[in-house]
């Protein structure tokens, strides 16, 4: 079972507010909290501490683009006429969600990315309707594993009978 609660997209901010009365430790005037912000903001002009550029020039960036496209992830078709085997992979953020579907080979070979709009589960609901509709024999498509990741790991999870949910930093390391 899955309960969506009504304005789920204010449910981390509200769990901040509760945290803050139980924490506070002063009061302080809303636009005591603008005023910090613009002096913040007149102090951050100029950056004597930052990083070098990355590439000193386009062709460094270029010579850049040729040398790691060896870490390409190679694409190939859905086998839409025969059964497959595939690997699905999501990505439930707080803010968008990313869908690949991979074949036995580690090839992508379908991908999606929507922003939630405050409900990643519709949206994770819609991408996996986009990607029925798309093929021509959805019957085929065997999902032989599967792994969600982010902020709507568990309910997506829970929901659809993931096999494996994966702290974020691990997904990255993993690829």
């Amino acid at each position: 079972d899955c309960i969506l609660p009504e304005n789920a997209q204010l449910i981390p901010a509200s769990g901040c507010a509760l945290l803050a009365d139980t924490q506070s430790n002063g009061i302080i005037k809303i636009g005591e909290l603008l005023g910090v912000f613009e002096d913040k903001k007149e102090q951050v002009t100029h950056f004597d501490n930052r990083l070098p550029a990355l590439f000193a020039s386009q062709e460094d960036y270029n010579q850049w683009l040729q040398t790691e496209n060896i870490y390409y992830v190679p694409r190939a078709e859905i086998k839409e006429d025969v059964p497959a085997y595939y690997y699905l992979g999501v990505d439930s953020g707080s803010t968008t969600t990313k869908l690949v579907l991979l074949d036995e080979q580690g090839r992508i070979v379908y991908t999606d990315y929507q922003r939630n709009e405050g409900d990643s589960f519709k949206v994770f609901c819609d991408m996996l309707q986009s990607l029925y509709k798309q093929v021509a024999h959805p019957e085929n498509i065997m999902i032989k594993g599967s792994a969600v990741t982010g902020y709507g790991e568990n309910l997506i999870k829970a929901a659809f009978g993931f096999n494996h949910g994966i702290v974020e930093t691990m997904a990255h390391f993993s690829s």
